[in-house]
């Protein structure tokens, strides 16, 4: 399992936590989150439950702090951050070429009620990174915007969602192509006030 923690961090705390996120995602293949415990998480991590309460309040804390870090990766390892100014669909590709890469350690976290964390983990990172600057130029009122931003973001995590769980067999390309033509340059047609 690649590193999702932070490189300043002890690389045994790095470790454990590496371990106890790897359980969980092993656990969510087998159970809905709500019938994880916390014993579970542990037991297979081979983690005494004193050393995950030391990192974690809970596994709701687990989830949530595992995927913002994941995603922080896969932020940080497409070099879209980098990219500000450039043409959104070019950053969309570089966030789904690194989803491709990373669709294993994804893929437990939207099965088994787990997937609300993931939603909100992308609709936070799609309107950050690729549609922020662009909404903006639309010049909408408030209610507008989020509302457009709903819909892009829900687009962006069900397409994601589908092309992560194989329910596709869509390519890098496909699902970039995609995503582009209906929804990217779809929201040209609210510049302009009917």
């Amino acid at each position: 399992m690649p590193s999702i923690m932070r490189e300043s961090e002890d690389p045994r705390i790095q470790k454990t936590k590496i371990l106890l996120f790897a359980s969980l995602a092993e656990a969510l293949e087998e159970k809905d989150f709500v019938h994880i415990t916390v014993k579970d998480i542990c037991e297979t991590a081979n983690v005494n439950r004193s050393t995950f309460y030391r990192h974690y309040e809970d596994k709701l804390d687990l989830l949530r702090r595992g995927s913002e870090e994941l995603f922080d990766k896969i932020i940080l390892d497409s070099g879209v951050d980098k990219l500000i100014d450039a043409p959104p669909i070019d950053r969309v590709r570089l966030i789904f070429l690194e989803i491709e890469r990373s669709r294993d350690l994804l893929k437990p976290f939207f099965l088994k009620n787990a997937d609300s964390f993931m939603g909100n983990k992308l609709k936070e990172e799609a309107y950050l990174f690729f549609l922020d600057k662009r909404i903006k130029l639309l010049e909408l009122d408030e209610n507008e915007a989020r509302g457009i931003t709903t819909l892009i973001c829900s687009a962006f995590i069900g397409i994601v969602k589908d092309w992560v769980m194989d329910e596709t067999s869509w390519s890098l390309d496909e699902v970039t192509s995609i995503y582009e033509r209906f929804i990217i340059k779809g929201v040209s047609g609210f510049s302009e006030k009917v």
